[in-house]
């Protein structure tokens, strides 16, 4: 049993979530819901690996042994039923930079990729930075679910040649949707028909509520030789700071010319400590993995029942995946300014709904990653702020 509810002071650690306070604004009690990484413990495997390796007191050029393969190869076939050889994958330091190198790569600048928002922000910042015009195609909001709009998303492919690439994010984020078989097959066969590359942003993969099932794109029926998809022990196991994630493709023809890249570039220039992360979580990491996704769902549900007992306007959906709970807040009325006057007057803070698409200004993100205790201030600093201005 490891104890998830257990509070742990990340305070002095150099954490982007909780450091950046008394800095950057003054501030020593803010309560950090937004960025997407967990406060808690990671496997005690890995702290024993990083240790292991650290009492060796040599820390010169490294490179990746088979080891390391061989437990990526073994993870993905176990969790997510895909079969792999090491020629499939290249490492990386991180799926954002991934992003940037494969479209750069892959998308020439007078070319143009497509993706479904609302949506992680560097998934189209990263093009946009590049020069590379993005298309949005707008999910459905139903009540139950968010949904793709197949029509609207094959047609602006159809219309428009310049598209080369499109950027999926599976399992969504923010929306926490699960893209089913079926949904996964009918994207691939529209990259296919309209010669796509279709890009998987799927490090959320691992984080899979009861009840539900993430289907990669690599196990789709088409389009088979222009799927890339970007994988991940960090969000999985807390291990961002460690800077280790890897694309994988069945094009071994591309992913040579990748790995040269990225090799060239530094993309794939990973440090011992990551090697040695990955390859303890992804070894000793499953029963720490089960017991993570049964609290983090537990807390889903408690923000369930807060919500719907104290926030009885706002709405909310229990995701299929990930640990990011997406609020819409916009029966409140509240002022565009909403997610920083909390942060400065209420002293939490959420991730703004404008930054995953403008037209979710009324939103929020919430990130139930942490104890009990430490979501529960955070959403009543919410209730109290919302009260004080008249907004509750």
């Amino acid at each position: 049993m490891f104890d998830f509810n257990r509070k742990v002071d990340r305070k002095g650690t150099c954490s982007t979530k909780w450091d950046r306070y008394e800095d950057r604004y003054g501030l020593d009690d803010v309560i950090a819901l937004w960025v997407a990484d967990m406060d808690f413990e990671t496997v005690p495997e890995v702290r024993d690996a990083l240790e292991k390796r650290a009492q060796h007191l040599t820390y010169g050029y490294t490179d990746p042994d088979h080891k390391l393969y061989a437990e990526i190869i073994d993870f993905e076939r176990r969790h997510h039923h895909i079969e792999i050889e090491e020629d499939d994958i290249v490492l990386n330091t991180g799926v954002v930079y991934a992003v940037y190198e494969l479209v750069k790569m892959l998308v020439k600048e007078d070319e143009k990729v497509i993706l479904m928002p609302p949506i992680y922000p560097p998934l189209f910042n990263t093009p946009l930075h590049l020069n590379r015009e993005v298309v949005y195609s707008k999910l459905i909001d139903h009540d139950e679910t968010y949904e793709i709009d197949f029509e609207d998303l094959e047609k602006k492919i159809k219309d428009d040649p310049k598209i080369k690439m499109f950027i999926l994010c599976n399992p969504h984020n923010p929306t926490g949707v699960c893209y089913s078989k079926e949904e996964i097959d009918k994207i691939a066969k529209i990259c296919e028909d309209n010669d796509l590359w279709l890009l998987s942003d799927e490090i959320h993969g691992d984080l899979v509520m009861p009840g539900h099932e993430k289907y990669s794109a690599l196990r789709a029926s088409y389009n088979n030789n222009k799927i890339i998809t970007l994988n991940a022990p960090t969000k999985t196991f807390n291990l961002a700071g460690m800077k280790i994630s890897y694309a994988l493709s069945k094009n071994k023809e591309f992913m040579k010319e990748f790995r040269a890249e990225a090799k060239a570039s530094g993309l794939s220039s990973i440090n011992i400590f990551g090697f040695e992360a990955l390859k303890a979580a992804y070894h000793y990491g499953d029963e720490w993995l089960k017991e993570c996704i049964e609290y983090i769902y537990e807390n889903l549900k408690w923000l369930k029942d807060y919500i719907d007992t104290n926030l009885t306007k706002a709405k909310y959906r229990i995701p299929e995946a990930t640990y990011l709970a997406w609020v819409d807040l916009k029966e409140y009325h509240l002022p565009d300014d909403f997610v920083d006057r909390l942060m400065y007057e209420g002293h939490v803070q959420f991730n703004p709904g404008s930054g995953f698409s403008k037209e979710y200004k009324d939103y929020i993100r919430v990130n139930v990653a942490t104890d009990r205790a430490t979501l529960k201030e955070g959403m009543d600093r919410l209730c109290a702020w919302l009260k004080e201005n008249n907004y509750l």
